[in-house]
């Protein structure tokens, strides 16, 4: 089911398949309504920002994050893709933000989001990483 005009297939590759943003808001029966962002982590970021803008997705900008890490931004459609880097090891997806109007389904305590005006939850024992944001 597509959520918010994204649909991820998890499988051994992860593939995204991406909507577009004036695509229809989809509620999932958790309450979620779309996929905030994206986390992809890569050994060598600034290659990996090469491929995808020689690509022409939407790069917004990289930033410093501290320890050596640096996180690019791309606008992919209704969601954003963040990359994240260097790590060791392949590229690969490290999680998913969802958004929903109300967090408390998915457990967790939520907090102010670094985003002004939003709160934020993490979902718990999934095996990957899930977090759950209010909307913009």
């Amino acid at each position: 089911m597509p959520l918010g005009g994204v649909r991820i297939e998890l499988g051994r590759d992860p593939e995204w398949v991406l909507g577009t943003p004036d695509a229809p808001e989809v509620e999932h029966p958790n309450g979620a309504t779309g996929i905030d962002h994206i986390v992809v982590l890569t050994p060598d970021l600034d290659a990996a920002v090469e491929r995808l803008r020689s690509q022409r997705l939407d790069y917004r900008r990289t930033r410093e994050a501290g320890d050596g890490m640096r996180q690019a931004f791309f606008v992919l459609g209704p969601c954003l893709l963040e990359l994240a880097g260097p790590v060791e090891g392949e590229e690969r997806l490290w999680g998913v933000t969802l958004v929903a109007r109300d967090l408390a389904p998915f457990g967790g305590t939520p907090k102010d989001a670094v985003q002004p005006g939003r709160r934020i939850t993490t979902v718990k024992d999934l095996g990957f990483p899930v977090a759950v944001m209010t909307p913009r």
